[in-house]
C-alpha cells in the first residue's frame, strides 16, 4: 500500500494543499511578502475530520510520525521544525501520541540578504501522515507556494493567528531537570513545585525508551517528580531522557516543558 501510495505522490501537479481521507494539509507562511533578511515562519496547517487523528515524533504504541521534509531553496535558510505538545490516545489496549482537529507544524525561516526585490521564492515539502480513527489511512503529497520578495517587511497572513497559536502551545525549554535509573526505569525530577499541580506527563520524544501505557507516578511533594517504567521494548540504555513534560494544574490550564536531562546511576 504504501509504495502505491508513494507512486501516486510522484506523479501529483504541486499545490500548496494536498487532500487526503480525512485530513487535508495546506502549506502557509506568516507573512504575505518578505524583504532580504527577514525571520518568517512557514508550516503545514493538517486539518483532521472529528474523532481521526495524525501523529507526534514518537507516535506511541503504534502510528506513523508525521513528516515534512522542506525542499532547499537558494534565499532559505530552514530552522527546526516546531512540535506543539499531543496529546494523548488510548484504544484497543494501545497508546498514542498526537493531535485531533487541527495543528500547525512549523519552521521559522530566514530570508537570505542576498534575495532580490521583486523575485519570487518557491517554498515547498513534502508531506506524509497516517490519520487514524479506528482504521488508519496514509497519506501526503507535495506542496508549495511562492513567496513574494518586496522592499520592506511584508503585512501578516491570514494565517498569521495560527501561527502565534500554534508557537504558545510548542513546549519551552526547561533547565535544572535531572534524571536518574531506578531498578525498573528512570525517575524525572523537575525545578517545579508540586504544590498547584493536578497531573503532570511525560511524552519521551524517542520509542522504546518508556513504557507508554504504563501509569506514570507523580510525586507532588517538594519538587515535581515522575517516575517512569522502561519500555518493555528497549535494547539499550539511554544516556539521556528527552522528551516533552505537560503539567497540568489546580486550574486546569496546561503547560507544557521541552526537557532534555542526562541519566545519572540509579543511588544505592
Amino acid at each position: 500500500m504504501m509504495a502505491l501510495l508513494f507512486l501516486a505522490l510522484a506523479f501529483q501537479a504541486p499545490s500548496p494543499t494536498v487532500s487526503g481521507d480525512h485530513c487535508t494539509a495546506t502549506l502557509v507562511t506568516d507573512v504575505q511578502s518578505a524583504a532580504p533578511g527577514q525571520e518568517i515562519r512557514v508550516g503545514v496547517r493538517f486539518n483532521m475530520d472529528p474523532k481521526w487523528h495524525i501523529y507526534w515524533i514518537n507516535p506511541g504504541d503504534s502510528g506513523l510520525a508525521t513528516s515534512i521534509n522542506w525542499h532547499e531553496s537558494p534565499g532559505l535558510n530552514f530552522g527546526e521544525l516546531q512540535w506543539p505538545a499531543p496529546m494523548r490516545f488510548t484504544g484497543a489496549g494501545a497508546v498514542g501520541y498526537g493531535y485531533e482537529e487541527s495543528v500547525l507544524l512549523y519552521s521559522k525561516v530566514r530570508v537570505s540578504d542576498e534575495a532580490k526585490v521583486g523575485d519570487r521564492i518557491r517554498v515547498g515539502a513534502d508531506v506524509s501522515w497516517l490519520v487514524c480513527e479506528e482504521a488508519c489511512i496514509p497519506g501526503g503529497g507535495k506542496v508549495w507556494i511562492e513567496l513574494p520578495i518586496s522592499a520592506g517587511e511584508g503585512t501578516p497572513s491570514e494565517a498569521a493567528h495560527d501561527f502565534e497559536k500554534s508557537a504558545a502551545r510548542v513546549p519551552k525549554l526547561l533547565q535544572g531537570v535531572s534524571a536518574q535509573r531506578s531498578q525498573r526505569g528512570y525517575v524525572l525530577t523537575l525545578p517545579i513545585s508540586g504544590e498547584g499541580v493536578k497531573s503532570a506527563y511525560f511524552f519521551s520524544t524517542a520509542q522504546e525508551v518508556v513504557s507508554h501505557g504504563a501509569d506514570q507516578a507523580v510525586d507532588k511533594s517538594g519538587q515535581l517528580k515522575l517516575t517512569l517504567l522502561r519500555s518493555e521494548y528497549s535494547t539499550r540504555e539511554p544516556e539521556e531522557l528527552t522528551g516533552v513534560v505537560l503539567v497540568v494544574g489546580t486550574d486546569g490550564k496546561p503547560k507544557a516543558y521541552r526537557i532534555a536531562a542526562r541519566l545519572a546511576s540509579e543511588s544505592r
